[in-house]
């Protein structure tokens, strides 16, 4: 296929009503996981000691509900459909869909290093979008995303080296939102996958995107002394 020919099937996809609702599927995706990460911080906002720590989850939540209002903001434009409708669909499938809620101090580290940083991963394959709203929301996202996700880094491994720390259940938390956090990437090799980057819309498999992020955490989890699953090297 030539270079021209392959514009003409890029534009045309773009122009295609399964264009349209990609566009819409990822954009609610998004809407989901910036408030339900920010519900998820708030509520475990009293395990958190007061001080330094306290204002850098409670700015956290703060972040992470200003994204949500940007792509609240982006959809509503892009479909001409009221905020409201979003914001309901919203709350309905966090109803049926909710981020567990953590139990420990240690436990919303691994949340902040693991969710947030496969949250970035996975945002940033829109960096080059094809639709320009969301290329927009995404650089302001990530460029945020990182200071979460730094942070999370090195509290995990600031209270897995506190003394008295109990390890199993620092690798249960570990296990536990890893696991969640590759849920962020969708199944590899899927025909929506292929559409989405046929069209521009993201940039590589989601297969990919699960093996760059693993390689990333892997020298964290190390200085942690936690031990990545068989299954997810």
């Amino acid at each position: 296929m030539s270079d021209a020919q392959a514009d003409v099937s890029t534009s045309d996809l773009r122009l295609s009503h399964r264009y349209l609702e990609t566009v819409d599927h990822l954009l609610r995706s998004q809407a989901w996981r910036e408030r339900g990460a920010a519900e998820l911080f708030e509520a475990a906002l009293p395990l958190v000691p007061e001080g330094r720590w306290r204002a850098i989850v409670e700015g956290h939540v703060r972040e992470e509900r200003a994204h949500y209002a940007r792509v609240v903001e982006v959809w509503s434009t892009a479909f001409g459909r009221a905020p409201t409708d979003l914001d309901d669909w919203v709350t309905a499938r966090l109803a049926t869909q909710p981020l567990p809620r953590v139990a420990s101090f240690l436990e919303l580290a691994m949340a902040q290093f693991l969710f947030d940083r496969a949250g970035r991963w996975q945002i940033s394959e829109y960096l080059t979008s094809s639709f320009l709203p969301y290329r927009a929301l995404t650089h302001a996202i990530v460029d945020e995303e990182r200071h979460h996700e730094d942070t999370g880094a090195r509290l995990v491994v600031e209270l897995c080296a506190a003394p008295g720390v109990d390890r199993a259940t620092a690798q249960v938390a570990f296990d536990r939102w890893l696991a969640i956090a590759l849920l962020s990437f969708g199944r590899a090799g899927g025909e929506g996958n292929a559409f989405a980057i046929a069209a521009g819309l993201k940039s590589r498999d989601s297969g990919e995107v699960t093996r760059a992020f693993l390689e990333e955490i892997a020298s964290t989890a190390d200085a942690a002394g936690l031990v990545l699953p068989l299954q997810a090297r």
